[in-house]
């Protein structure tokens, strides 16, 4: 990356620094201040914060890999969440905005009697969702940013130093640290303030450099080389029609139609109600309306406005890297190859963020369930807020 690359990210983590030290008075109030913003939140961070939560930085090499696999329609994957979610909307955000609970575990203890089946539940859970799903996630999304900083910043697989117990130190993990203590730092100060208020800016960055990145790959497909992006795609060596198909082919009713169908009348069912950090940012909202409105802001950002630009970027890598063996390196190779400088710092620094913007949230949200549904009503119960 070039000197003005860097400036970029480093203006992006100095921004998240301030955020967390400008909200951390606030946050240190209470307990609903640390854990849900005081219930403060307009719609419009509220469900900014949510997408932003749901783009990490393994999200644009999931999309781009996935459509560049197998094709466009993989991505019902996901797409078909926005069934369930659409009852979300228009019914269970206002409730659960109504229960005035700190989590979605709380209503537990709300809805049922208190017996040993209720608190067995409430533990379970805590255990589960807040520790057990929290660590898969954090290890997933630690993955896919040592792999965007190894392709972006050509970095080297070779130890600097040794540590017993967890061997060899490559320059990718010091910079993985670095980061992790960076938003370890600024969630403790700030809480779902700064969380929710830097997930904004995050979203922002993202948008633009994702934008940017495509309307560059259209463009050159476009008009380089005197054809069309459809020439170019039907020329590239191992491009098949289907990668472009909205739909699996229902004439064949293969596996993969199979498996379109399962997505569209089983997957989505869980996702009607709503959980975790959607749920906890729904309870921080200033009132039931924004609640409602937060929820349809982030489906029309999830849905609508975010995906496309990954799945262009997917799709034309079909020309500019014929024999790409691995599905997920197409989006970081094609940002090496497209992106001017600056832009480039952009969208590296949109990924920083989302890498970050997805470890603070499960993080506070991780936290709301051992301080709120363990702690307090088991171990400690006379604690101050």
């Amino acid at each position: 990356m070039a000197p003005l690359d860097w400036v970029v990210v480093a203006v992006y983590v100095v921004i998240a620094i301030c955020i967390g030290i400008y909200f951390t008075k606030k946050a240190s109030q209470s307990t609903t201040d640390f854990f849900v913003a005081g219930r403060t939140l307009p719609w419009f961070i509220a469900g900014t914060s949510i997408v932003a939560t749901t783009f990490s930085c393994d999200t644009p090499l999931n999309v781009a890999g996935m459509t560049h696999r197998t094709g466009i329609f993989q991505n019902w994957f996901w797409w078909c969440w926005a069934i369930g979610q659409a009852a979300t909307i228009f019914f269970f955000a206002r409730l659960w905005r109504r229960t005035e609970a700190l989590t979605d575990i709380e209503f537990v203890a709300k809805r049922y009697d208190a017996s040993k089946a209720t608190s067995t539940l409430r533990i379970f859970r805590v255990f589960y969702d807040g520790v057990a799903i929290n660590c898969l996630v954090i290890a997933s999304v630690t993955l896919a940013m040592a792999k965007i900083l190894k392709v972006m910043l050509n970095l080297s697989d070779t130890p600097l130093f040794h540590v017993p117990f967890f061997g060899g130190v490559t320059p990718t993990a010091i910079l993985l640290l670095v980061l992790g203590a960076s938003v370890l730092l600024y969630t403790a100060l700030s809480g779902l303030y700064g969380v929710a208020y830097l997930d904004f800016v995050q979203f922002v960055l993202a948008m633009v450099g994702s934008i940017g990145l495509a309307v560059i790959v259209y463009v050159d497909a476009s008009t380089a080389g005197g054809t069309g992006m459809m020439e170019k795609l039907a020329a590239a060596p191992n491009f098949k029609e289907e990668v472009i198909r909205f739909f699996p082919d229902f004439k064949t009713f293969d596996l993969a139609t199979i498996t379109f169908l399962v997505y569209l009348f089983i997957v989505w069912w869980p996702g009607c109600p709503g959980h975790g950090y959607f749920v906890q940012r729904l309870l921080a909202t200033r009132s039931e309306k924004d609640s409602m409105l937060a929820f349809l802001w982030y489906n029309i950002c999830h849905y609508i406005i975010r995906p496309w630009p990954w799945i262009i970027v997917g799709v034309m890598a079909y020309h500019y890297f014929p024999n790409l063996k691995d599905s997920e390196s197409s989006f970081p190779l094609m940002i090496n190859k497209f992106m001017p400088v600056g832009l480039k710092g952009i969208m590296v620094a949109s990924l920083l963020a989302a890498f970050m913007s997805t470890i603070d949230t499960h993080l506070n949200w991780g936290g709301s369930y051992l301080l709120n549904d363990l702690y307090q009503p088991f171990i400690n119960k006379n604690a101050s807020k």
